[in-house]
Parts: structure tokens; sequence; C-alpha cells
């Protein structure tokens, strides 16, 4: 009898561990618990895919066609971007979620929707304060992330009204709050950029997130992390053997293919050419001061911004070869991190990455333990631009590998109709999509 009872208690300890685990490696969308596989857009006109009144859906219905057909679940969108076309201003005052916004997102989502793919839908990114968006947009948006009273003013005018008009929608799998805000901020920021400190990062999205929160409380929340070096305090500042790692070594220690792989990634970011000398020099004088630990734990964000619902439902991270191996989710398990929510790596090259195949990618990051894949990006593949020719295609073969291998973890069908129009207004109604 105690031999049996022993081996029922056994199992059920299994169990209760095996769903603990699936917790911390799915994603709930419309109520069904996924691995994200899936891919970026993540834009077709950059900072105008909504607020305009004429989207490119024929390109969103094409895509979410193919995404479709190669068992994807998830796209990933970015919105505002710089806040050059969305939201509405006065000054540096947010007016409203600007002219059409609201109706062409949800003319995105009813796609997305009609195909069975979800949209992370990201608010903002570090492009926001580049200088090069010129002192209008660059200024309003400095101020939006570090006087508060404008930060409120994007919430009760335009991020309120968006979330309010779309709550329900079963085709958003998350807003997004940032993407790679790291980018910038003092202590990590690239040189193109005006800084501000991680506090005001953090508390914008403290913030927002209590927005949404109480206005969608069953919508996930999630922000777009640079790399594990703002999510763990595992993220090393040197490899195994002593060289350092990632943006803080030297490009003295590089090799020939390490600082072209470099250099591919500066153009991308850039957008502009490098010579392999200029990539190396600028790398050494962006060299990054910012301590390694997990900026985005719930109590990290409710310090700096004091709401106790601005907190993230799961993790997205980001990484390319400058990272090496020493914060490459594709050679560390998800549990090495000792973070405590499910994480997707949300851009990554699906290429050869040291010592794994490009094919490999996503079936890897499915074994270790991650809540999803979405490789970088469409835009690229559309647009036939160079650098990355394959990336695309490769993306859609790591989709189509998972949906074979484990249909049950990834396929996506709503259970949810679509939501009625709903009329929202923002405490200041100009600058109000005139069709809601």
């Amino acid at each position: 009898m105690k031999i049996v009872l022993y081996l029922i208690i056994t199992a059920l300890s299994g169990l209760i561990l095996c769903a603990g685990a699936q917790t911390m490696n799915r994603i709930e969308v419309d109520g069904q618990p996924l691995f994200m596989n899936g891919g970026n857009i993540a834009w077709i006109n950059f900072a105008r895919d909504i607020g305009t009144g004429e989207p490119r859906l024929d390109l969103f219905e094409a895509l979410f066609e193919d995404v479709a057909a190669h068992g994807g679940n998830t796209m990933r969108m970015w919105l505002h971007t710089t806040g050059a076309l969305t939201p509405a201003w006065d000054g540096s005052t947010v007016t409203g979620p600007g002219e059409y916004a609201i109706e062409d997102l949800r003319a995105i989502l009813d796609l997305a929707y009609g195909h069975n793919v979800s949209l992370m839908l990201c608010l903002w990114s570090f492009d926001m304060l580049r200088i090069r968006n010129g002192p209008e947009v660059t200024e309003r948006a400095f101020h939006l992330l570090t006087r508060r009273e404008k930060t409120q003013s994007y919430i009760d005018n335009a991020l309120v009204p968006m979330v309010e008009a779309l709550r329900g929608h079963p085709a958003i799998a998350a807003w997004e709050i940032f993407n790679e805000a790291e980018g910038m901020s003092v202590e990590f920021g690239w040189e193109f950029n005006k800084h501000v400190s991680m506090h005001y990062i953090q508390q914008f999205v403290n913030l927002t997130a209590g927005a949404i929160r109480r206005t969608d409380p069953d919508v996930k929340i999630t922000n777009g992390a640079w790399s594990f070096r703002v999510l763990s305090t595992r993220a090393p500042d040197q490899k195994a053997e002593g060289e350092p790692v990632g943006p803080r070594k030297s490009s003295d220690w590089m090799t020939v293919a390490e600082i072209d792989a470099l250099r591919r990634v500066m153009e991308h970011t850039y957008g502009r050419s490098f010579t392999l000398d200029e990539a190396k020099v600028r790398y050494d004088e962006t060299a990054n001061r910012g301590e390694h630990k997990n900026y985005y734990s719930d109590e990290a964000l409710i310090a700096a911004g004091g709401d106790q619902d601005g907190y993230l439902d799961f993790y997205t991270v980001h990484y390319y070869s400058w990272g090496g191996t020493a914060i490459s989710p594709f050679h560390h398990d998800f549990s090495y991190w000792e973070i405590d929510k499910p994480t997707v790596v949300a851009e990554f090259y699906v290429e050869h990455t040291f010592g794994i195949s490009g094919n490999d990618l996503y079936q890897v990051l499915y074994d270790r333990g991650y809540a999803g894949a979405l490789g970088w990006q469409w835009i690229d593949h559309y647009r036939k631009r160079l650098r990355h020719p394959h990336n695309w295609e490769n993306s859609l073969r790591g989709m189509r590998r998972i949906s074979e291998n484990h249909r049950e973890d990834v396929e996506l069908i709503f259970r949810s109709g679509l939501p009625a129009p709903r009329i929202t207004a923002p405490a200041d109604r100009s600058g109000m999509d005139r069709k809601q």
C-alpha cells in the first residue's frame, strides 16, 4: 500500500511540476496557451502604418496568409514608433490617438483574426529619440518620457482610448510598451539618440502598463528588452575564458568575421553603410555602462512609477550576434537566466549562429524552454534588402517545423468573436479619430 501511495504522490508531483513549467513557457492568447511561433512585420511604412486612413491592407493580408500557411500564430507590429504621425500632439502634450489610428489598427487586427494570427502591438521604439527625427519630434518625445504630466496626457488621451476601443479583440496577443528602449538610455544608449535615464523608461513602462491593465484586465502586457543584460544578473561581462562580452568588449578581441557581423548590425541600426574600420571605431565609442540586472521586474517598475498595476505579464528579449554565446538564448536554457516570467525571444536573425544552424533556431528556442520565437523581419524580404536576403524565408521554415512537430502548442484557432466597435473619447477630443 505504501508503495502504491508513493507512486501516486510521485506521479502527482510530476504533473504539478510539469504544469508549473508549462506556465513559464507559454503565453495565453484568446484562452489558449501558446508557444509564440512567428516573426516581426515590424512595419510596412515606418511609423505610418496606422493614422493615415490608408493602411496597406493588401500587404498585411498577404503577410498573414503566408504566416498562417506555415503554421505561424504571432506577428509583432510597431505602432507609434517615433510619434511622428501618431498620437496627435499640441506641442509636447498628447491630445488624441491620432486621426484614423484606431480605425486603421482595427482593420489590421481584423485581417489577422481572419487568418488565426495574433499581433503583439509595440507602442514605441528607441527611435522616438533619434536626433535625425528633428527637434520637433525628438523634443516632444523627450518630454513625454521625462515629464509625468506629459506621460499622463498620452495615457488619458491616446493610450486608454486605443485600448478601450479595441478591448477584447481576440487578435491582440499583447500590448508591448517599448522596442529596445535601452537604446535611448543614459546607461546603455547609442550616440545617435538623445538620452534619458533608465528610471524614466521604467516609470513610463509602469504608468502605461497600469493604465492598460485597468482598461482591459484580460489583455497581456510586455516590453521589448534589447538583451538579457537588462533582464538578468546572469548576463556576464566576460566569457568563461576572460574575454569581455558584448558592447563592453574592445573590438581588439574580435575576429574579422565578428567585426563584419557587427558592421551588418550597425548598418541595420543606423541606416547607412560602414567600413570594417568605421564599425570598430563606432563600436568602441559606444561601450555601455549600465548595471546588469532585471530593470523590468514588478518591484523595479513599481518603485520607479508607483502604480501597483504597472507590471508585465511576460518578457520579450532580443538577440543579435554582437552578444556572442554569453548572452545567447540559443546557447542557454531559459532557466539559466533566473528570471520570473515567461520570455519570448522576439527579435533575431534566422541564420547560422555560433555553431547552430539557422534551420534549427526556432526548434532550439522551443527545446530550451522559451515562450516563443519571432524572427526579424518581413519588411527586409518585401523591400528585397540584401543584408539578410533569406531571413524571412528561413523564418517561415522555422515556423513550419515547429508547427509540424508541436502543433498542439502553436495552433491558434480563435474562439471569441470580434467585439463590436466602441465609441471612445480622449480627455481632450482634439486629434481623435473622427470615425470612432
